[in-house]
């Protein structure tokens, strides 16, 4: 989840001739978004009659509605997530700040208030680059020297209850593929690596993390690699193929016929 200085996993600009071949998956928003956006601006929830699955030490606590939604919710901070059972990620981060991150890729932020709104649309584009320390800062990574690999990024941080449910997920994905040409990054956000290294430690992740650049408002959301691919939520994944494009964002780490695909192309 995201709060504004949380969240589970939202959007950047090429070969033009690769963008005639692959173009972008959409162009605006379709009808049963918005529906879903109109069902959930301006609203709140209360967690009274739903089933509590679990409490977090960092404040949020899970909840389960009887149609198989949950709700995350921090009630110190007025931050909740709403995942609807067909992926769909519904935040609100501030009184009037809503971001909706449905499952092809498209994230959607409101100000029902304001009567603003605006999208994103990461796939086919271009995969910003990076040069980014390792969590134990003894190497770096740099995005562009992978080119010939597929990768999958998975914007994660320790205090982030979703990234915990994912992360496992994310390793058995590097364990499965490591060997076939995938590489698997973490990008932790927030700034802390000793926090960050003994959440992976905790968790068993073998797979590398970089840690993300600080921007002039600090760590979390206001790091350079958040501000560059568009991420408004995490967990948050991205597909991304050997010639740097992104292929699909908000991936799931089960999407193995795409990865498949990738790989031998």
């Amino acid at each position: 989840m995201r709060p504004s200085t949380f969240w589970p996993l939202a959007p950047a600009s090429l070969a033009l001739a690769l963008l005639i071949v692959s173009p972008p998956l959409f162009a605006e928003p379709n009808a049963s978004q918005w529906t879903v956006v109109k069902k959930y601006d301006g609203k709140t929830f209360s967690t009274q009659g739903l089933k509590k699955l679990t409490t977090q030490a960092n404040g949020w606590s899970q909840y389960e509605f009887t149609d198989g939604r949950s709700l995350w919710e921090n009630v110190g901070k007025g931050y909740f997530a709403v995942i609807e059972t067909d992926g769909t990620q519904i935040y609100r981060f501030a009184a009037n700040e809503y971001s909706y991150q449905f499952p092809d890729g498209r994230t959607i932020t409101t100000d029902p208030v304001k009567g603003t709104r605006s999208w994103n649309v990461g796939n086919g584009d271009p995969a910003p680059d990076f040069d980014l320390p390792t969590l134990d800062g003894k190497s770096a990574v740099k995005l562009s020297s992978l080119r010939g690999k597929v990768v999958f990024l998975d914007f994660w941080a320790s205090w982030c209850g979703p990234c915990q449910n994912a992360l496992p997920g994310t390793e058995a994905l590097y364990k499965q593929f490591q060997g076939k040409g995938l590489q698997v990054l973490g990008i932790n956000i927030e700034g802390d690596a000793a926090k960050a290294v003994q959440n992976a430690k905790t968790l068993g992740l073998t797979f590398p993390s970089l840690m993300a650049k600080n921007g002039p408002e600090g760590a979390n959301w206001g790091t350079v690699q958040i501000a560059e691919y568009g991420v408004t939520g995490i967990p948050h994944g991205f597909l991304i193929d050997k010639k740097g494009i992104i292929r699909a964002s908000d991936t799931l780490v089960d999407d193995k016929a795409l990865i498949q695909k990738l790989l031998a192309e």
